[in-house]
């Protein structure tokens, strides 16, 4: 890419065209009209764009009161090369004020375009931004000649456009705009206000020059010029600010000085404490002037000259000038460099104020309320309620397992099933244990024989062994007689099924002592519930409740607890203790295993330890205080 500034011989201008005289009252009417800022330079790059053909353009403004960014044309078909450079001339003739017109040839592509770019001249005076198009042009002249026109443009909806007026609110008082300047500069209000005081004795030729700020109508003497260190409760600092309460008190200059009244002087005006003051230093010449933001005195200043120089109309109206910008900047100060105790003061000074005022009794109600509502946060007590989810446990239970090795042949419950006492839960496969039992018999009746036939030949040994295997063989037929009379497990007490879906596990072969039915009694059970170990420290035993079940939420019913384990549990993913507890009531309807929501009372405690006692605990395991 390469950029050309050189300028070769133009030709001779030719008359305006219709076109250009079109432009030109399209800008007489954009500045005639009362348009917004952004709306109306969107409205200028769109004209002067369509005025020079322009394939892209954009402009960049910053006001006191808008900031406005707006680009003309597509920028899917406008390349990046061609961007960048309309970016760059625009920052230029943005930061460094001047006009910019260069033609670019972009030998990749073949493009060869002129980029136009000049500052916008605000109403007030001075650049408030920049504008720039992309313009067909292949020469230097033909660019400079276009950049003129475009400059004629823009200073001709300059020189039609609307002025603020000195009453437009919008404007900024350059005075104003120079003491907040002045203000950022300093770190706090008594640094500001020692600053002013050495600047006025200075500059008015004082003996002393003192600046007190005010603060909820009284003032506080912040800076006396000369002195370092400031005791507000010796008798000049005391005078000096009886002094500035009289001029607050008149809202206007207070002037004491024992001369006559002549041309240029300023006329005494005899106030009793300013009085005071002038004997107090042997007959000085004392003025005070207040510093207003507004209607709204936000400081005084007072000054001390020799009876020799008393002060001047031309004084007066000096100080005037020099003080009255400085009403925004001694706030913006004062507010900027207050510690929290003194921003909470002021606002519930204001919040009192504002509740105090006539007719506002609805807020003096709301104030009241608050004020009990607090009384009542930091100094009453309630009950503390804590919530835990809970569950119907049987009170106890049975579980019955296999009694043996074998295979289930019979399942005659399920879960959910209630039973009596003796009905037949399940049954086992015993064909092979009556097998073993039949073999068995046979083979004690074979001993049974040998032994007898061994006593009749006189054989004592075979008998007594023929009589050992007997009883071996009546040892295991007892136990098959055993396995076959547990074969068929029955309910040992009425109750209801728990667990244990045995019909789906007939045929299943299931080792000895697998459990295969839990068995619980329908009316004996009690309340299991679940307590973050956060909140079992508050829980006692005899702690009255109650609880509502998921099944019946509307119902109510209260209970006590008994018990509190000793060991914590995993529950859902955290450390929980169990509290048993007995309800009250046992409806019909309540089933062994339902779950609910209780709720404990553990006692009255005070309120706001029911409320932060949560937040304090976290601060005291994570942060040891």
């Amino acid at each position: 890419m390469t950029a050309t500034d050189t300028q070769a011989a133009a030709p001779k201008p030719a008359p305006p065209s219709d076109t250009e005289t079109d432009v030109c009252l399209e800008l007489l009417e954009l500045a005639a009209s009362d348009a917004q800022p952004a709306r109306r330079y969107r409205r200028l790059l769109n004209c002067v764009a369509e005025h020079f053909e322009a394939r892209f353009g954009a402009v960049e403004i910053s006001t006191s009161t808008a900031s406005v960014s707006a680009t003309f044309g597509d920028e899917q078909t406008t390349s990046d090369h061609t961007k960048q450079a309309l970016r760059a001339a625009v920052l230029e003739a943005a930061t460094e004020g001047r006009s910019v017109g260069r033609v670019y040839h972009f030998p990749k592509t073949g493009e060869v375009c002129g980029v136009l770019a000049l500052p916008v001249p605000s109403p007030d005076g001075g650049n408030c931004g920049a504008l720039g198009l992309v313009v067909p042009g292949d020469s230097q002249w033909l660019v400079d000649a276009q950049l003129a026109e475009l400059r004629a443009l823009l200073w001709l909806l300059t020189a039609r456009q609307k002025r603020p007026s000195k009453s437009d609110p919008t404007a900024v008082d350059p005075a104003a705009a120079r003491a907040m300047s002045r203000a950022s500069a300093y770190e706090s209000w008594h640094h500001m206000a020692f600053a002013l005081a050495n600047r006025l004795k200075e500059r008015f030729g004082c003996e002393q020059a003192s600046v007190g700020g005010v603060r909820r109508g009284r003032v506080r003497v912040a800076a006396i010029s000369g002195m370092d260190d400031l005791h507000p409760r010796t008798p000049g600092t005391i005078r000096i600010r009886q002094a500035m309460e009289e001029c607050l008190d008149r809202r206007g200059v207070v002037c004491v000085q024992r001369v006559a009244k002549g041309d240029g002087v300023a006329e005494s005006t005899g106030h009793r404490l300013h009085k005071q003051w002038s004997d107090a230093v042997g007959g000085g010449c004392v003025l005070s002037f207040p510093i207003q933001l507004g209607d709204e005195i936000v400081a005084v200043v007072s000054l001390l000259r020799d009876a020799r120089r008393p002060f001047s109309d031309d004084d007066v109206k000096q100080l005037g000038e020099l003080l009255t910008p400085l009403g925004g900047a001694i706030r913006l100060v004062e507010r900027s460099s207050r510690n929290l105790p003194h921003h909470m003061i002021d606002v519930l000074h204001a919040a009192v104020h504002a509740i105090r005022e006539p007719g506002r009794w609805p807020r003096r109600v709301a104030l009241a309320v608050g004020v009990l509502a607090a009384l009542w946060f930091c100094f009453g007590r309630m009950d503390y309620v804590i919530t835990v989810p809970c569950r119907i446990a049987p009170a106890a239970s049975f579980v019955m397992s296999a009694p043996f090795e074998g295979r289930i042949a019979l399942a005659a419950v399920d879960v959910g099933d209630d039973v009596a006492v003796g009905d037949v839960l399940y049954a086992m496969d015993t064909r092979k244990l009556t097998l073993e039992q039949e073999r068995l018999r046979s083979e004690i009746a074979v001993a049974r024989l040998r032994h007898g036939q061994a006593l009749t030949e006189g054989d004592r040994l075979e008998a007594s062994l023929a009589a050992a295997d007997t009883r071996v063989l009546e040892a295991d037929l007892a136990v098959i007689d055993h396995k076959l009379s547990e074969a068929t497990v029955r309910a040992p007490s009425a109750g209801t099924v728990l667990s244990g879906s045995v019909q789906d596990h007939v045929g299943d072969f299931v080792p000895v002592g697998a459990p295969l039915v839990e068995l619980a009694a329908r009316e004996d059970w009690r309340l299991e519930l679940n307590v973050p170990d956060a909140l079992v420290g508050v829980v006692e035993p005899g702690e009255d409740g109650w609880f509502v079940c998921n099944a019946r939420p509307e119902e109510q019913y209260d209970c006590r607890v008994e018990l509190v384990h000793p060991a914590a549990q995993a529950e859902r993913g955290q450390s929980t203790f169990v509290v048993e507890a007995q309800a009250g009531e046992r409806p019909d309807w309540m089933r062994v295993g339902m779950e609910g929501v209780a709720r404990i009372d553990t006692g009255r405690r005070p309120v706001w330890w029911v409320y932060l006692h949560r937040a304090i605990d976290f601060v005291r395991l994570h942060v040891w205080v």
